[in-house]
């Protein structure tokens, strides 16, 4: 719709701004608005497809399920790991040979219970994620995470008048509906079945760290009734800890955690619009592959984390080594 007299209107507009480094301001704010928009319309037009949502879909159906056998094998190796280490411990005052040798050190384990609780704590988890995905459809807007999404584009929203900063009102409206048809069988869809997945998987991982603290409490003396209260008050959201654990869990589980040092290092450029021809999507299959050579018979010598989650002991060292014989297997 341009015509030469707008064109000379956007110069004069230009030229009126009276500060040289304002100019260049203002025509990197058109450039970088410009390419962010195209951006949007270039990986929406990749994830329009039926074909995506199923995969996706399909994807995060998948690794919610696997976490059930892992949580079962993981109880398995806690259940043997406290007692040798609690065995050497003893033997080491008979044996000074022994002194010193802790094998996964912290006695938090995880338990056999917490499988059939995550299996039980489904239905909860899908309520949970209805709701979340309701709110994603309605306002395009994520409930875990901080909004964070499988898409790594600069801006979530660049085709809106908000982000353009367009004030007439006919022609923000228009954008905005331009944006949302544009976003609705792509971005959209995706966080409205990632936020149902992330529902399910908070509550599950929820539930599950609650079963894990009462049965610690119970094997402290807690009295019964007071590990109720206990398990009550976590499941309530009002253990923060916890509670941003089970969110952790959830957003891992969709593949969108935060990349390591070196990953990191990489996604402002490989965010850039212009990237995005080369290498549309970095920051998902990144996700994908640590979670694949975690499982993998060379976890021990790839950036899995699983030499880190071993050194804290505990659950989390029950846990890499359910993930790395299980997947191998």
């Amino acid at each position: 719709g341009l015509t030469p007299e707008t064109v000379e209107n956007f110069k004069a507009a230009y030229r009126a701004i009276p500060y040289g480094p304002k100019r260049e301001q203002f025509t990197k704010g058109i450039l970088r608005k410009g390419l962010d928009f195209w951006a949007e319309s270039f990986i929406n037009a990749y994830l329009s497809s039926p074909v995506t949502d199923a995969v996706n879909i399909l994807s995060n159906t998948l690794f919610t399920t696997v976490q059930l056998p892992e949580r079962l094998l993981a109880s398995g190796v806690g259940a043997v790991r406290v007692p040798l280490n609690k065995y050497l411990h003893r033997k080491s005052n008979r044996f000074p040979i022994l002194r010193g040798l802790n094998l996964l050190p912290n006695e938090e384990r995880v338990r056999v219970s917490e499988m059939w609780t995550m299996l039980r704590s489904i239905g909860r988890g899908m309520d949970i994620g209805g709701k979340a995905a309701w709110k994603a459809a309605l306002h395009e807007e994520g409930t875990f995470g901080r909004g964070k999404s499988k898409i790594d584009t600069r801006t979530q929203k660049a085709i809106s008048a908000e982000y353009l900063n367009i004030k007439n009102k006919p022609l923000g409206a228009f954008i905005d509906a331009y944006g949302i048809m544009t976003r609705a069988l792509g971005t959209r869809m995706l966080l409205i079945e990632d936020e149902f997945a992330k529902g399910v998987l908070y509550r599950m991982e929820l539930e599950a760290l609650a079963d894990r603290r009462m049965h610690e409490l119970l094997d402290q003396g807690m009295p019964e009734d007071k590990v109720v209260l206990e398990g009550a008050r976590i499941l309530s959201g009002q253990d923060v800890e916890i509670s941003r654990r089970a969110e952790d869990f959830a957003i891992r589980g969709t593949f969108q955690g935060d990349l390591a040092a070196i990953g990191g290092y990489f996604q402002g450029m490989f965010s850039h619009p212009v990237m995005k021809v080369i290498v549309p999507f970095y920051r998902t299959p990144m996700q994908i592959g640590k979670e694949i050579l975690a499982r993998s018979p060379i976890a021990p010598i790839t950036p899995s984390n699983f030499w880190t989650d071993v050194r804290k002991g505990g659950a989390d060292a029950d846990l890499a080594i359910s993930k790395f014989v299980l997947g191998t297997g």
